[in-house]
Formats: structure tokens, sequence, C-alpha cells
């Protein structure tokens, strides 16, 4: 009840200060009931009676509750004690778990980490070897690992070593790391298959017969011989070498190491030989006998052979090819009176004279040179 009292009286006390505001002296006596014995002078001024002398202090001063903003649960603000906040629960947690980050190799495995709140799987290593080509060539030859970084995102890989698109011939590694040593790389010649010329002359005389280089070996010098008495060409003899290729720290050559015996083979009219016109290519460098010329009728009148001569170079694919460049020699040798009409035989760019078929009688009536593609042999 006490309480309560207090309650009215606050009330009471705040009507009347509201009446002073309003600025009339007359009703500043009385209550709000109209009592006129509420003066200011009246021993009620502190909100209580004489005997009542300890109900003063309770608008007087705040008391117990009285001011809008005093006491502990009277005034409008007075409605009790405020509540404490409790702290969130931590949304991340470092631990020593194991992660996986999703990276290939040694870049995935890693630990939980709180980055900014969230937990992010950090890798345990820094950095990781790689490498770029295809698997099969992987710590093949020269192929080696390079390194990429595990930090952040996977970095690409560097340092890393591929296959050459070709081998370099001129080495002794796996360049293009397929486990073979300079494969590709010319390591040796051959010769195709005979390609016989067309005939020159006349259709008579015995035979045929042929002389030919043994097997890889190719016609580096050709004796012509003439029956003087007659002036028709008699036969020819014919010099044989086989080609080596070289390879060198940074080119290839080839030697030519001659047949034996010398002449290889011979092939004669039944009339005999009496003067010799030789047409000798030699044996340095790749050079052979190539095309033959002369003076054709029912016989051979005149009669002649030429070298040719080619690079040996090695194409930036690794190829080589051959291009026998003639001399552009056209001379023959004949004996007066001059007759017939003149021939040329020629061999391809890349081939050389292998043998010769002829017909013969008492002397030289038919001759076809016989051609054979000179090729290299790769690894």
């Amino acid at each position: 009840m006490r309480r309560s009292f207090l309650l009215v009286s606050a009330f009471a006390f705040s009507a009347g200060v509201f009446a002073c505001a309003n600025g009339d002296p007359a009703t500043t006596t009385g209550d709000s009931t109209g009592n006129p014995d509420a003066t200011a002078g009246s021993p009620d001024t502190g909100g209580g009676d004489a005997g009542h002398p300890a109900d003063g202090p309770a608008w007087g001063d705040g008391g117990d509750g009285g001011g809008s903003g005093g006491g502990d649960g009277g005034g409008s603000d007075g409605g009790g004690d405020a509540a404490v906040p409790v702290d969130a629960a931590p949304s991340c947690v470092e631990t020593d778990a194991g992660c996986a980050t999703g990276s290939p190799g040694a870049c995935g495995a890693g630990v939980l980490h709180c980055d900014g709140g969230a937990a992010v799987c950090m890798p345990l290593a820094t950095s990781q070897p790689c490498y770029s080509g295809a698997p099969a060539t992987r710590h093949v030859g020269v192929c080696k690992d390079g390194t990429q970084t595990c930090t952040g995102a996977l970095g690409a890989c560097g340092g890393d070593v591929l296959p050459a698109l070709l081998e370099n011939c001129f080495n002794p590694d796996d360049d293009d790391c397929n486990g073979t040593v300079n494969n590709g790389c010319p390591i040796g010649l051959a010769l195709g298959g005979d390609r016989p010329l067309a005939g020159v002359g006349g259709p008579g005389g015995g035979g045929p017969n042929t002389v030919h280089c043994p097997t890889g070996a190719f016609v580096t010098r050709v004796d012509s011989v003439f029956d003087d008495s007659d002036a028709h060409a008699s036969g020819v003899s014919i010099f044989c070498a086989t080609p080596t290729l070289v390879q060198g720290a940074s080119s290839y050559s080839v030697t030519l190491t001659p047949n034996q015996p010398a002449p290889y083979a011979t092939i004669t009219g039944s009339k005999g030989p009496k003067s010799t016109r030789r047409d000798d290519c030699g044996i340095v460098g790749l050079t052979a006998i190539t095309y033959t010329v002369g003076r054709e009728d029912s016989y051979i009148e005149g009669l002649g052979a030429h070298c040719g001569k080619s690079d040996v170079t090695l194409k930036s694919d690794n190829t080589m090819t051959f291009n026998f460049v003639t001399q552009n020699e056209t001379s023959y040798d004949y004996y007066p009176p001059l007759s017939g009409t003149f021939f040329s035989s020629n061999c391809a760019a890349n081939e050389v004279v292998v043998g010769y078929t002829a017909r013969t009688g008492s002397w030289m009536d038919n001759l076809q040179p016989i051609c054979a593609g000179l090729t290299v042999t790769y690894k």
C-alpha cells in the first residue's frame, strides 16, 4: 500500500507543477480535487500531513521512485536492470586437421586455417614439381620437371624441359624424349632399283650384255674404247665406288671407296679396241657418272660420259636429298668421218649411273645406260 500511495502523490505533484507553468497563481492552492485546505502555506506542502512526516521525502527529492529517471523502477525509464549481451560462438576455429586443397600432387595436402573468419584449406607445401608435356615423355631423355607454386591459386608450371620436335643429329642426347637417341637422323646411303634409259644406236649386234656395279655402288669412271680402223665405238669399261655417309660435328659428308677389280667390268665388240677415252669423276665428295653423250646411227659412232656433283646438306626437318648438277659438258670422242646424230642419255637429278647394257657384234651396235636413285637411310 505504501508504494501505491507514493505513485498517487507523485501524480498530484506533477499536476500542481503543470498548473504553475500555465501562469495562474490562484490555482497554486488547492489540489486537483478542489480542496481549499491544500494551500501553499499548508502543512501538507510536503505531500502528506503533519502526522506523517515520513511522507515528505517521497516527492520532495525523488525518493523511492518519484522522478522520471529516479529510483529503481518508478519513473518512465525505471524498468529494471539492462540485459547483458552474450558473445556469439566463433565462426572459425583453427585446428591441425588435415584437408584436401583440390590441387594435384604435393599441393593437394593441407591443414585448416582461418582467414577473415572463414576456414581455408592451406597447402602444406609451398611448391611442387610439375611437367606440362606428355606423361610418357616425363623424365625421358632431356625432358625434366619444372616447379609450380602451391600458395593461393595453383601456379603455372615453369622451367620444365619438353620434347623437341626433332632430334638434334649432332649431339648424343634424346632430344624428343622418346627413348631413342638421334632417331630420324641420317645414318647411311642406299641405291634404289635400276631404271634403264632408252637405248641408242641400231638394233643389230649380239647380246645384249650388261656391266653393273656391285650392290650399293655406282659408276665413277667410264673408259670408252674405239676401233680406230673402222671409226666406231667398240665398248666400255666401268669403275665403281661405294659411298659412305659420314656424320661430323656439325655437318655430313660422303666418302667414296673404290671397288675392286678396277675396271670392275668391261664389254666390247669382237673388233679389238685400239684407243680409249677416259671420263673420271674422282672419289672426292659426292660425285658420279650421271649422263652419257655421243653420236649414233646403226652403231655408236661417238661416245663420252660425264659427271654430276651433289651437295650433302641436312635440311631443317632432318631430311637429306641429293641433286646431282652436271658440269654442262657435251664432249665425246669419235673418229672421222663424223657421222650419225647426237644423243644425250641423262639420269634424273637424284640418280647416278650404275651400269650399261650393250649390244655388240664387231662393234658396239646399241648402248643403254642404267640409272638408280641415291637415297638416305634414317635411324
